[in-house]
């Protein structure tokens, strides 16, 4: 007599074949955003040029290459202190590491990754102290399909997005919020994009890095009210320096409504602003 099969899923009180399958549980439900491999986010157009009364920010171009490497050359102890990304070395890169540099940052703009513009002044800009502004042009920027992206051609710096997240904690309240509901909910996620900038020392104390950061923020602003698609009613602004950044720290205040955020630990200090897209006007 051959021995009896044990049931394979026995439980208590049940027979073999009411035995039932294994119920996934509920996957939870978390608020929808955009996310850097959604094609559904916004992404900055590379071809477009953002314009300020006296400034021209476009991407990066590889025939900026001589403009920013006499830049580097200029002020190379102080930008390698202040940005990570270009390294630690107090020596001034050689052209092709300069090359290096702006290839991956046209790769970071065409990813989404992060957003730095090149900004020229615009024709007709007064230069300081009434003195003729140098000719830092090159023999290949002629090739440029548009030459009104490069206004009198003199290079100042670059200012733009470093981070982008599209589902950080709001750190800020909206300035238009009633005060009733002036705190968000410690739980919202906002897209938040980190600004920064650099310029040239012959060209700081003007108030152009505070006009550059206003530019682009509006121009964000309006980009988020073209694409309502996205659903995004509110987005962040934020600056992330050391404490001893002194230049950076002024920006945050002469921007306005930049509140600090308190840090838990680490030695950089941290300012927001929320604002929401721009309203069409009549």
């Amino acid at each position: 007599m051959m021995p009896r099969k044990k049931p394979r899923c026995l439980s208590p009180g049940r027979s073999p074949t009411c035995s039932p399958k294994p119920v996934a549980p509920a996957k939870k439900t978390s608020q929808r955003l955009p996310s850097a491999r959604n094609p559904a986010v916004l992404r900055l157009d590379y071809t477009q040029t953002v314009r300020s009364p006296r400034l021209i920010l476009r991407p990066p171009k590889m025939s900026d290459i001589h403009h920013l490497h006499s830049a580097y050359q200029e002020d190379w102890t102080e930008l390698s202190t202040w940005f990570e990304h270009l390294g630690a070395s107090t020596t001034p890169p050689s052209l092709r590491q300069t090359e290096a540099l702006l290839r991956k940052d046209i790769r970071c703009f065409t990813d989404g990754k992060s957003y730095r513009y090149h900004l020229f002044l615009k024709e007709g800009t007064p230069p300081k102290d009434g003195a003729s502004p140098p000719d830092h042009s090159s023999d290949e920027d002629e090739d440029d399909e548009d030459d009104d992206d490069e206004g009198t051609g003199v290079f100042v710096g670059a200012c733009g997005f470093s981070r982008v997240s599209w589902s950080a904690p709001c750190t800020n309240s909206e300035p238009t919020m009633p005060p009733a509901a002036v705190t968000p909910p410690a739980t919202e996620l906002i897209p938040t994009f980190e600004l920064a900038y650099w310029l040239r020392p012959t060209q700081r104390h003007k108030g152009l890095a505070v006009e550059a950061c206003n530019a682009l923020i509006d121009f964000l602003q309006h980009r988020f009210a073209a694409q309502r698609n996205l659903g995004v009613s509110r987005f962040q602004a934020e600056i992330r320096c050391r404490p001893e950044n002194a230049a950076s720290v002024a920006l945050a205040r002469r921007l306005g409504g930049f509140s600090e955020i308190p840090q838990t630990g680490g030695p950089m200090l941290a300012f927001a602003k929320v604002f929401s897209p721009a309203r069409a006007t009549s």
